[in-house]
């Protein structure tokens, strides 16, 4: 198992979750998905 050292969530999902109603199905997935992809290195699952 590989430490993963969590970083600060991208700024646009901050700003959404402060939105009233939000969810996560109208959020920007692009942002989340990049964050994770550099916190965790270009990992995968395989």
């Amino acid at each position: 198992m590989l430490y993963i050292s969590k970083g600060r969530e991208p700024e646009s999902l901050t700003m959404h979750k402060k939105q009233p109603f939000a969810t996560y199905d109208n959020c920007n997935k692009d942002d989340i998905r990049t964050s994770l992809l550099i916190e965790q290195g270009y990992l995968r699952y395989t």
